[in-house]
């Protein structure tokens, strides 16, 4: 039996059991093969429990019924479907290089609810955009935050030459991002800037990222920020 099949047989043996699942994620990582962070998210989402969300939810509830006043506003991303979600966010960008049948073997979240999030990022693509223009993106968010500067050296800097561009190495959004770029594109396909919206950054459930187009369809796509 192969160190592979020997690890699924112990998930197929203890399906509930978590500790199978990080033993094998060492070993993947060890091996140098995708999976193992697949296999952490994973369990941090089976590790959820509703029924402790709604304890708490009802704490809060008869804390107020009883006078108290919260010294804090409650946390609107305190919720068992908010938490769910943002993992099984992260989950689906943990699966490069993993197919669906292994999926199914390890996860007890389903392969269509991790699959389901291609669907949603269907209808948030905004803007299509070359490779290079995302590389000048992710340059700009490799940038050093620039210090304020006074009137004074504004207006000394509006009559100094602007000296000799210097060539600076490519900062880790660029080289992350061209990793992914080179991994997943193919002649034809089309890569999008997609993102949520207004409404749902307001009610902290926002997300923006880049989706890879295939035939009309997301194949591929890198979240970059979530709220």
């Amino acid at each position: 039996m192969s160190d592979d099949a020997a690890f699924l047989a112990a998930i197929r043996s203890a399906p509930n059991d978590n500790m199978a699942r990080l033993v094998y994620a060492d070993w993947l990582d060890e091996q140098g093969r995708p999976g193992g962070e697949f296999l952490r998210v994973e369990c941090e989402i089976a590790d959820l429990d509703p029924a402790e969300f709604e304890r708490r939810e009802q704490e809060r509830v008869e804390f107020h019924e009883a006078g108290g006043i919260d010294s804090a506003p409650p946390d609107t991303m305190d919720t068992y479907h908010w938490r769910r979600g943002n993992l099984v966010a992260m989950l689906r960008c943990t699966t490069r290089g993993l197919d669906d049948d292994w999926m199914t073997a390890v996860s007890r979240v389903p392969v269509e609810e991790i699959n389901a999030r291609i669907r949603g990022i269907q209808a948030w693509l905004r803007r299509r955009m070359t490779p290079a223009e995302l590389f000048a993106r992710m340059a700009e968010w490799d940038q050093p935050a620039k210090a304020s500067r006074g009137l004074w050296q504004r207006v000394r800097g509006l009559f100094q030459r602007n000296p000799t561009p210097v060539s600076q190495p490519e900062g880790p959004h660029v080289r992350g991002m061209r990793e992914w770029v080179e991994a997943n594109l193919k002649p034809g396909d089309e890569l999008w800037e997609y993102n949520t919206g207004g409404e749902s950054w307001a009610h902290l459930c926002g997300e923006m990222g880049y989706a890879i187009v295939r035939n009309g369809k997301v194949v591929e796509f890198e979240m970059l920020l979530m709220n």
